[in-house]
C-alpha cells in the first residue's frame, strides 16, 4: 500500500468532557508529533481538527463551545469539501476497527461512506494476546464492510470483496508501545525505547507527565 501522503492528526479536543485538560496542551502535543515524525518521508503533521472544531464553535461563547464536539466524520466533511478531489484513507487499530463497523462512533455509517470504505485495519503481533479480536474476527468484518460498500455503490451484489477498499494490514514489526506507560515512569532506559530521543528530551524539558515538578538536576 502506498499514499501520495500520511496525514497525523493529534486531536485538538476530547470527545469525552470528562477527559478534557488531562492531556498536554494541543501546540505542545503538534510539536511532539512533529518531532516524533521528524525526517519521515511523506508523513506531515496537521492541525486540521483544531480547525475543524474552530469552524463548528464560531459565534459561541466559551459556555456553548462545551457541548460542540467534533467528530472524525465532520473532520472529513471539512476536509473534502477543501480538497474534492482527494480520495482520503482511514488508519485505525484493530479494537476500534471493530468499534466504528459495529456503529458505536458518532456518524459511524457517514465515516464509512466519506472514506469509500478505505480503511487500513493496522493488527499489531502483540494484539494476537491483547485485542478483543481474533484475526479471524477482523477478515470476516472487513469481508463484510467491502460487500457492503460494494452492494451501496453497484446497487447490486459483488461476489468477490478480495483486494477491497478496507484491508487488514499485519504488521508483525509493530511493538507494543504504551503511551500509558510512557507517561507514568521516569525510567529513561524505558522510554528511549518507547520513544523518540527527541521527544523524550522535550517531555523532560517542558516537564510533562512523569516529570511534573521535577528540579533540572533531577531531569539531567
Amino acid at each position: 500500500v502506498r499514499f501520495d501522503e500520511i496525514r497525523v492528526i493529534p486531536v485538538y479536543r476530547h470527545m469525552f468532557v470528562s477527559k478534557r485538560g488531562k492531556q498536554a496542551s494541543y501546540d505542545d502535543r503538534l510539536e511532539m508529533c512533529r518531532l516524533g515524525f521528524d525526517g519521515i518521508d511523506r508523513v506531515t503533521i496537521s492541525d486540521c481538527e483544531r480547525r475543524c472544531f474552530d469552524l463548528a464553535a464560531e459565534g459561541l461563547n466559551d459556555e456553548q463551545k462545551v457541548s460542540v464536539r467534533v467528530g472524525t466524520a465532520d473532520l472529513l466533511d471539512m476536509l473534502l469539501e477543501e480538497e474534492p478531489n482527494t480520495e482520503f484513507s482511514f488508519a485505525l487499530g484493530a479494537d476500534t476497527f471493530m468499534d466504528l463497523t459495529t456503529f458505536k462512533w458518532r456518524r459511524s455509517h457517514d465515516l464509512l461512506d466519506l472514506v469509500g470504505s478505505r480503511l487500513m485495519v493496522i493488527y499489531r503481533q502483540v494484539e494476537k494476546e491483547q485485542s478483543r479480536y481474533c484475526e479471524k474476527d477482523l477478515l470476516e468484518r472487513i469481508d463484510k464492510v467491502n460487500k457492503e460498500g460494494c452492494e451501496s455503490e453497484s446497487k447490486g451484489t459483488c461476489a468477490d470483496t478480495d483486494g477491497g477498499p478496507a484491508m487488514l494490514l499485519n504488521i508483525s514489526s509493530l511493538e507494543a508501545i504504551s503511551s500509558s506507560m510512557a507517561r507514568k515512569t521516569t525510567d529513561e532506559t524505558t522510554l528511549k525505547m518507547l520513544l523518540e530521543f527527541k521527544v523524550l528530551q522535550f517531555i523532560k524539558q517542558r516537564q510533562f507527565y512523569a516529570f511534573a515538578g521535577q528540579t533540572s538536576e533531577e531531569r539531567s
